[in-house]
């Protein structure tokens, strides 16, 4: 393989793994915060697929029943 080869592999495995962890579902019995450096950027409490910021924001699920 050539070196143009393999850094477009990287390149693309990059990408891939951002789209993969940029993408998160809330379930119908769930509620979710999006947290930004642990301050709360949203809530979410529709059933449904959502995106957020790679390694920026973190998700923290919540049980509807528990509330």
């Amino acid at each position: 393989m050539n070196r143009n080869a393999i850094i477009g592999l990287g390149v693309g495995a990059a990408l891939l793994l951002t789209a993969l962890t940029s993408a998160f579902t809330v379930n119908e019995a769930q509620q979710a915060l999006v947290l930004r450096f642990g301050a709360v950027q949203r809530s979410i409490q529709q059933a449904g697929l959502y995106f957020k910021i790679p390694l920026i924001d973190s998700v923290n699920y919540i049980e509807r029943r528990v509330l």
